[in-house]
């Protein structure tokens, strides 16, 4: 992957590829081979995620599938998922506004549909704005391989308020590092409790730990959590609630508990705290046990 420049830029991108009317730092790569163009930060170009935006409210981002964001059973890693569903959400609310206002990610939610096709080469997340009025900006990303198979969907709600696009010409990137997929490692460190180290690849363009991260992060600790259990699970959805900026001084911390411990599903609730004790934001998943899931399946066929 080329080094990348930044530049100050709306995120717009005319079917020409050219960029107009200046509005915020973006992570740019002006002459990649495709000749396509990163949007975000240090965290989309460690995935090599590009964009397409289309119609005001719609956006198409891509990244390739590497084997580092893929498991060994040929699922996805949070990483990939996570932060092209965060990053779609935005970038769709945004342009349904003509770029005219930022805002933070407020809820979202990922409900997983199924791995990726063996023969797939990349992932594609088409974001679509549902409604922006009254400071709320909704919207609805569909993750697809790009052999058309459905992986997730998510459900975004963005806070949004005006943007001053002087101060937005004006504004530096907060980034100091770059981001590997790799760096994403979590450990238990006692009963339902989990910690995280941050590397400084791991923010946006405003200096927080990047929405999307934390949603991964939340993830393998959930799973972490749930294969302390006997028997395999396979996850359905993940919902966060972002509570407020989180610090990236120093590790993320997790506690996490059963809310549902059936015999088939298993829903965990966790909160994640940043190295200054708040609580930044809290997750909630389910997810259901492969052997149940199995005799399901093979009931349904049966019919």
């Amino acid at each position: 992957m080329l080094a990348p420049t930044y530049l100050l830029f709306p995120w717009v991108v005319p079917a020409d590829m050219t960029l107009s009317n200046e509005w915020s730092m973006t992570h740019v790569s002006e002459a990649g081979p495709t000749g396509r163009v990163f949007l975000g930060g240090e965290v989309e170009a460690g995935l090599e995620m590009w964009a397409e935006v289309g119609e005001p409210g719609t956006v198409t981002y891509r990244a390739p599938l590497r084997c580092d964001v893929l498991r060994p059973d040929g699922s996805l890693q949070p990483s990939l998922l996570s932060v092209m569903a965060d990053s779609a959400t935005a970038t769709s609310v945004f342009s349904a506004l003509g770029w005219s206002a930022i805002g933070p990610t407020v809820e979202l939610r990922v409900v997983h549909l199924g791995p990726p096709a063996r023969a797939a080469t990349r992932l594609d997340a088409v974001g679509s704005a549902l409604t922006v009025e009254g400071g709320v900006g909704t919207a609805r990303v569909d993750l697809r391989d790009d052999l058309g198979n459905p992986v997730a969907y998510a459900i975004g709600i963005m806070a949004i308020e005006q943007a001053d696009p002087v101060a937005w010409r004006n504004h530096e990137s907060l980034v100091r590092g770059e981001f590997r997929s790799a760096d994403l490692e979590v450990a238990g460190v006692g009963e339902g409790t989990a910690s995280a180290r941050v590397t400084p690849g791991m923010t946006n363009n405003h200096g927080n730990i990047h929405g999307g991260i934390l949603l991964a992060l939340a993830h393998d600790v959930q799973d972490l959590f749930l294969s302390e259990i006997d028997g395999e699970y396979r996850r359905l959805r993940l919902d966060i609630d972002y509570l407020r900026p989180a610090d990236p001084g120093g590790p993320l911390s997790f506690a996490s508990k059963h809310v549902r411990s059936g015999r088939r599903l298993r829903t965990v609730h966790t909160e994640i705290s940043d190295f200054n004790g708040r609580i930044v934001a809290l997750a909630a998943g389910t997810s259901i046990a492969v052997q149940a899931d199995v005799a399901i399946s093979t009931s349904m066929k049966s019919l």
